[in-house]
C-alpha cells in the first residue's frame, strides 16, 4: 500500500512525464508545486514556502500562487531559465468520484511562450554533424510563424547566432558546451533527446503539426537538414498537441543575399546595443517605428545587410515612392499604430489562446490595414493589387463572423466576456447562449415533456447542489 496520498500519486506520475520541467499543479483556484520545484519557485517568485501533508509519507515543501496570476509569474520562471508544465483540473470537482483528473496541457519555455515582447523570441535547434559542418534552425514560434535553416561552415554559426539572438537553444546531445563556445547570449539551453534527431520520424511529426502532408522539396534536402527539422517539430509536439498552423513551411536562409555581421563587429559598431548603459546603439538612434513588428523588422535588417546592388536598389526604390508622398505620413502613423502587433495577434488565434479582446483588436487591425492599403501610393512596390485582394477578403470573412460593428461597449480579456461571434457563425455556440439566457424556460419545457412521457405530475426537475439538475 502506497504510503503517498492519491492526489501526490496523481501529481508523482504527471511529474515523472515531465521532469526537465517545473510542474505546476492545479489544486482548486491554485497552481501548487511540490518538493524542489517548490524551493525552485518560493526563490524565485519570492513567495512563502509552506508544506503539505502526504499521508504517512510525511510533510512535503510546498509554494503556489492563484490561477489568476499565472500570466505574472510564469515570465519570471522562464527569465530563470527553466521550462513549465502547466497541469490544469479537466473534471469538475464536484462530479469527481475520487481524485479529480488532471493533465498537462502545454508546456512553455522561453522560447515558446506566447507574451507580448517587442523582440522576436527564437528558438533555435542546432546540430554540429562533423567537425566543420552544421546546422541551425531558428523559428519565430510565438511572432511571425517564420522557420528558417542553415546548412553549412560551422564557423558561420557564431554570426547567424549573434545576429538572431535566440532565447533557447536546443542542441543535439553532448553539444551544449559547443553551444555555449559559439552564442553567449542569455538563452536557456536543452539537449534533445537523441531520437528526435532521427530523420525517419520527420513525415509524422511533419503532418501533425502543420495539418497536410509533407512536401518532397524536404525530402530533397541532406539528411542533417532533415534532422534538425524533425528535431524541432518533435519538441512542438512534446509542448502541445496542436495550435502550430501558423508556422512558415521551413525554408533556407537567403544567406547569399547579404551577410551576417560576427559577434565583435556587432558589438563594436554598437548596432543593436551600446557599449555603455548611457550611450545609443544604431538601433536606438534609427528607430521611429510605431509598431512591434516595424522594430522587429529594422532589428533584423540591421543584422543582416543586404550584398547584391539590385537587392539594394529595389529597396531604395520603395522608400523613394513614400519619400515622394510624405504629406500622407500622419495618415499612415495614424493607421499603424492601430494595426499594433498583428503578428502575434494571429499566432495567439492559431495556438487557440485569442480572448475575445483578441478577436475584436485582430478585427481593428485588418481594418487599419485596409485604410493602410487605401492610403498608400498605388504603385508603391510591395502591395501588390493581389495582396491588396487578400486584404478584402479577409475583412470582409472578419465581418462576416464576429460582430464588432459599431464598436460593442465591453469586450473582456477572458474567454465568454463579451459577444463579439455572431450569431449563425457555429451551431453549438448558438445552442449554449440560447441556454444561457432561457435555462429556466428550457428547465420548465422540460419537466413539462418529462411529466407527460412518464404520466407522473407530480415529477419536478429540481437543482441538487452535489449532483446537479435531477429527476424526483
Amino acid at each position: 500500500m502506497s504510503e503517498t496520498t492519491a492526489l501526490m500519486e496523481q501529481y508523482y506520475t504527471l511529474k515523472a512525464k515531465h521532469p526537465g520541467a517545473i510542474l505546476l499543479f492545479q489544486i482548486g483556484d491554485f497552481y501548487e508545486t511540490f518538493e524542489e520545484d517548490a524551493r525552485i519557485v518560493s526563490s524565485i517568485l519570492g513567495i512563502t514556502l509552506t508544506s503539505r501533508n502526504n499521508g504517512k509519507a510525511g510533510d512535503i515543501p510546498l509554494a503556489g500562487f492563484p490561477v489568476r496570476a499565472l500570466d505574472t509569474h510564469l515570465p519570471k520562471l522562464l527569465e530563470a531559465g527553466y521550462r513549465v508544465a502547466i497541469c490544469d483540473q479537466v473534471e469538475d470537482p464536484k462530479k469527481a468520484k475520487k481524485v479529480v483528473r488532471r493533465e498537462v496541457r502545454e508546456v512553455v519555455s522561453s522560447g515558446v511562450y506566447w507574451g507580448t515582447e517587442e523582440v522576436a523570441l527564437y528558438l533555435a535547434v542546432f546540430w554540429a554533424y562533423a567537425s566543420t559542418e552544421a546546422v541551425v534552425l531558428l523559428a519565430d514560434v510565438t511572432g511571425s510563424g517564420r522557420v528558417l535553416y542553415y546548412a553549412g561552415a560551422l564557423s558561420q554559426v557564431e554570426s547567424i547566432l549573434a545576429a538572431f539572438q535566440p532565447v533557447e537553444g536546443l542542441v543535439y546531445p553532448g553539444q551544449e558546451s559547443l553551444w555555449g563556445q559559439l552564442y553567449s547570449g542569455s538563452t536557456r539551453v536543452e539537449a534533445l533527446p537523441e531520437p528526435y534527431f532521427d530523420k525517419e520520424g520527420l513525415k509524422g511529426a511533419f503532418e501533425e503539426v502543420y495539418g497536410y502532408a509533407l512536401p518532397p522539396v524536404l525530402l530533397q534536402q541532406p539528411a542533417p537538414v532533415q534532422a534538425v527539422v524533425a528535431a524541432f517539430l518533435q519538441h512542438l509536439r512534446s509542448l502541445r498537441g496542436g495550435g502550430w498552423t501558423h508556422l512558415s513551411f521551413p525554408r533556407p536562409l537567403p544567406v547569399g543575399r547579404g551577410f551576417f555581421l560576427d559577434p565583435d563587429t556587432l558589438r563594436n559598431l554598437e548596432v543593436l546595443a551600446p557599449l555603455h548603459p548611457e550611450g545609443k546603439s544604431l538601433l536606438d538612434v534609427l528607430r521611429a517605428t510605431v509598431t512591434p513588428m516595424g522594430l522587429r523588422l529594422l532589428r533584423a535588417r540591421l543584422s543582416f545587410p543586404l550584398r547584391e546592388v539590385a537587392e539594394i536598389e529595389k529597396r531604395l526604390d520603395q522608400v523613394e515612392v513614400l519619400y515622394n508622398h510624405l504629406e500622407g505620413k500622419p495618415e499612415w502613423e495614424r493607421f499603424l499604430r492601430q494595426i499594433s502587433d498583428l503578428e502575434r495577434r494571429v499566432a495567439r488565434l492559431a495556438a487557440g489562446k485569442a480572448t475575445p479582446r483578441d478577436l475584436a483588436q485582430l478585427y481593428w487591425a485588418v481594418e487599419a490595414c485596409q485604410g493602410l492599403a487605401g492610403s498608400l501610393p498605388a504603385d508603391y512596390p510591395p502591395l501588390s493589387e493581389e495582396a491588396r485582394s487578400a486584404l478584402r477578403e479577409v475583412h470582409h470573412r472578419l465581418e462576416k463572423y464576429l460582430l464588432l460593428t459599431p464598436h460593442p461597449p465591453y469586450i473582456g480579456e477572458k474567454p465568454g466576456e463579451g459577444q463579439v461571434i455572431r450569431e449563425g457563425v457555429d451551431e453549438k455556440l448558438d445552442r449554449a447562449r440560447y441556454l444561457l439566457q432561457h435555462a429556466q424556460e428550457e428547465i420548465q419545457r422540460l419537466e413539462a415533456e418529462e411529466r407527460a412521457r412518464t404520466g407522473i405530475p407530480s415529477l419536478k426537475i429540481a437543482l441538487n447542489r452535489q449532483l446537479g439538475y435531477v429527476i424526483q
